[in-house]
């Protein structure tokens, strides 16, 4: 488990590092705001963003807008747009800054059970997909990390922001494969689960593409291209959340069926099956897994739904982290030698191993 002292103070020295550098960036704002008491004329502590629109080279508008109005914007209405982008990444990157210490040190902390549980033995398809799921999370989301805290041209942001939704998709299939087998064992290998558990699967896939399609082909906030000055755009309009609220709708769907058939399993067996350490271990963790990922999951469908534009997806992070995260920790306690002295069949006719 997590030693609450050790990672709190890592989320403190984070937070701290990310006050500091967004305090710094606000204060650049500040100063670079024009005199109200002479508006057309800049102040002597400008920033270099006024200086590079002084010498008549604004930032290139979006391909849709036309070249003479990003042109006739006035610095002002410039600098506000650019102090928008910034205030509105700045919660962002608190939330990212949160998922990203908890995956990279989580991913640390487990490591010795990693060899000590999946680095001997043979090799199924759930040691597969653990390690796929794992390694995934911790080395794909490097990319996510320079979305969120770098500076780079409007065209590489369009590129991260289409990756990262196919890596939260992706990531959420990698989990739901392992949710499955881990249903399929349960239920002492019926092909049954198996093939409606696939079923919704294949569903919520489909609407996931299509969600991201569609926010592909969207058109977002119209904004001046500021991306090499304060960082991507995060901001996703009222339609473009409508689409990845639909996706993640599948998502939860899936999982309260794995959910509610593992909560079936539990109430139908007898009290020798339900006195096993295994059993228990699974109930117990799939409880917890649900819990804590339905309220993440409604969390951020609301966010993609009822909040303004600067705040939707705030949560797609670390909700992808928490899910990745959490069935990795599910996998390692199935694993654990003290559960393997026990017997591990159930009591039923057509029981077979987990």
């Amino acid at each position: 488990m997590w030693h609450p002292t050790t990672l709190g103070a890592c989320l403190s020295c984070l937070l701290v590092l990310q006050m500091r550098l967004a305090g710094t960036l606000s204060e650049q704002l500040r100063s670079a705001s024009y005199d109200t008491r002479s508006p057309a004329a800049p102040r002597s502590d400008q920033l270099w963003i006024w200086r590079h629109l002084e010498a008549g080279d604004p930032p290139e508008p979006r391909a849709h807008q036309p070249t003479a109005h990003a042109h006739n914007m006035s610095a002002a209405a410039l600098a506000a747009e650019i102090q928008t982008i910034a205030e509105s990444s700045y919660p962002n990157r608190i939330v990212q800054t949160v998922a990203f210490a908890m995956l990279y040190y989580d991913f640390l902390l487990t490591l010795p059970l990693e060899v000590e549980r999946y680095w001997t033995g043979g090799r199924s398809w759930a040691s597969v997909f653990f390690f796929v799921n794992r390694y995934m999370a911790v080395l794909c989301h490097m990319p996510v990390v320079y979305e969120f805290f770098g500076n780079m041209p409007e065209e590489r942001c369009r590129t991260l922001q289409l990756y990262h939704q196919l890596l939260a998709a992706l990531t959420q299939l990698v989990v739901g494969t392992l949710l499955m087998l881990r249903t399929y064992a349960l239920y002492n290998r019926n092909r049954r689960v198996v093939y409606v558990l696939s079923a919704i699967c294949a569903v919520g896939g489909a609407i996931s593409v299509w969600a991201i399609l569609s926010v592909r082909g969207s058109p977002g906030p119209s904004t001046p291209k500021v991306s090499t000055y304060v960082g991507c755009d995060l901001r996703i309009s009222q339609k473009q959340g409508y689409y990845l609220a639909a996706a993640w709708s599948s998502i939860l769907a899936f999982d309260t069926t794995v959910f509610a058939l593992t909560l079936w399993q539990a109430l139908h067996v007898t009290g020798r099956t339900w006195s096993h350490s295994l059993f228990r271990v699974i109930l117990r963790d799939g409880t917890v897994y649900f819990g804590v990922l339905a309220i993440c999951y409604l969390s951020n469908i609301m966010t993609y739904i009822f909040v303004q534009p600067k705040h939707k997806g705030i949560l797609t992070t670390l909700t992808n982290v928490l899910s990745t995260t959490l069935v990795t920790r599910m996998m390692l306690n199935i694993r654990n030698p003290d559960l393997l002295e026990l017997p591990h069949r159930w009591p039923s006719d057509r029981s077979q191993d987990i």
